[in-house]
């Protein structure tokens, strides 16, 4: 069965994958270790990479976590922004 994977060390950001069998939590991936195939867990949400069963679901999945992302980093400049003001309105005693 086909799954879509995102994250992981590759470029794609979205990759299909061809999974053995499947779980509630895990996916079982054939794959080559040692000149030998071998079917591998992997859970299904991890910080590291996710599955999901269509590519929308995936598309959406990293949507929604970039514009967190986005949200949380102007945070962090308009705090930097509020700081950089403070130190600039300093007085001389």
């Amino acid at each position: 069965m086909l799954k879509y994977r995102t994250g992981g060390y590759d470029d794609k950001i979205i990759e299909a994958v061809e999974v053995d069998h499947e779980s509630k939590d895990s996916v079982w991936i054939n794959i080559i270790y040692n000149k030998t195939v071998t079917c591998r867990r992997s859970k299904k949400m991890t910080s590291y990479q996710c599955y999901f069963d269509t590519w929308d679901e995936a598309f959406t999945f990293l949507l929604d976590k970039a514009e967190r992302q986005l949200k949380a980093y102007r945070g962090r400049v308009e705090y930097a922004i509020e700081q950089l003001n403070n130190i600039k309105g300093l007085k001389k005693p």
